[in-house]
C-alpha cells in the first residue's frame, strides 16, 4: 500500500491540475492509482465539472482509479494547507487487496426510520460481512447529514466512518461532489473499503464553552464589540485569566 498527496496553487483549473497531478504520480513510486481524493476551492467552481476528466488525464492508469472528493474552503496537500486563493488538493492510493466500493446517496433516497439495515446496505453497495469502512463527504446543503450518518451506523455498526462536508459555495447548489466521471450538485459521495485496510478516526478540532453565558450587547458587521455591557476584548482576558492551567494552555 502507498498514499500521495500533492497541493497546487493560482492559475487555471488545468494548470493546477498540470502542476498537482505529477507529484502525486511519481509519490506513488511507480504504483497505478486505485483511489483518488480530490479537493478543489471555490475558485475553480466554473470548471467543476471538468474537474474529473482533467485528473484522469493526467494518470498513467485512467480507468483504474475511482475518483471521489468535494469542493472546499480551503485544501491541505503534501503537508500545505491553502486558503483565500485558487488551490487544489489531490491524495492518492495504490491499495493492493482492498475493494473500493463507490455510492453516491441523494436525500430523496435516504430511509425512513422504519427501514431495516437492507435498505442502507442497497444504498452503499457494500456488504457489511465484508467489514467495510467508509469515507464520506456530503453537502450540507442538500442532504440530512445526520441522518446519513444515523443510517450509515444502523446498517455498519463496526465500520470506521471518516470524511467531511462539502463547502465553499455558500447556498445551496453552490458545492460540487466528485464521483467518477460526473461532477454532482447534491447529497453525499463516498467510498466503502473493505479487505486488507484499516482506518482510524481522529478528531482534528473540537471545541466547549467556557464562563458563564453572556450578552451581546454591542457589535455589528461580523465584529463582536461588547458583552454584558463591557468591551468584549476585556471580558475575554478576565475570562482566560480565571480558567485553569491546563484551560489556559489550551486556549
Amino acid at each position: 500500500m502507498r498514499w500521495s498527496s500533492g497541493v497546487s496553487t493560482g492559475g487555471s483549473l488545468e494548470s493546477a491540475a498540470a502542476r498537482c497531478l505529477p507529484e502525486v504520480v511519481e509519490g506513488l513510486g511507480g504504483e497505478g492509482a486505485d483511489l483518488l481524493f480530490v479537493f478543489a476551492s471555490a475558485h475553480f467552481r466554473p470548471d467543476y465539472h471538468r474537474l474529473p476528466e482533467l485528473v484522469r488525464l493526467g494518470l498513467p492508469d485512467p480507468d483504474r482509479a475511482v475518483i471521489v472528493g468535494c469542493s472546499a474552503g480551503g485544501v491541505i496537500g503534501a503537508g500545505r494547507e491553502v486558503e483565500n486563493q485558487p488551490g487544489l488538493a489531490i491524495c492518492a492510493a495504490s491499495l493492493p487487496g482492498v475493494s473500493v466500493t463507490p455510492f453516491h446517496i441523494q436525500d430523496p433516497q435516504l430511509p425512513d426510520a422504519d427501514a431495516g439495515p437492507g435498505r442502507w446496505v442497497d444504498l452503499v453497495g457494500a456488504e457489511p460481512a465484508d467489514r467495510p469502512h467508509l469515507v464520506v463527504l456530503a453537502d450540507p446543503m442538500t442532504i440530512r447529514a445526520e441522518s446519513l450518518l444515523m443510517g450509515l451506523d444502523f446498517a455498519y455498526p463496526r465500520a470506521t466512518k471518516v470524511g467531511g462536508l462539502a463547502s465553499g459555495g455558500g447556498h445551496g447548489g453552490g458545492h460540487a461532489l466528485f464521483l467518477g466521471d460526473r461532477a454532482l450538485g447534491a447529497g453525499a459521495v463516498g467510498v466503502a473499503m473493505s479487505g486488507d485496510v484499516a482506518i482510524d478516526t481522529i478528531v482534528a478540532q473540537g471545541c466547549r464553552p467556557i464562563g458563564e453565558p453572556l450578552q451581546v450587547t454591542a457589535g455589528g458587521s461580523g465584529v463582536l464589540a461588547g458583552l454584558d455591557g463591557r468591551p468584549a476584548l476585556e471580558v475575554l482576558t478576565d475570562l482566560l485569566r480565571g480558567l485553569p492551567g491546563r484551560d489556559q494552555q489550551l486556549a
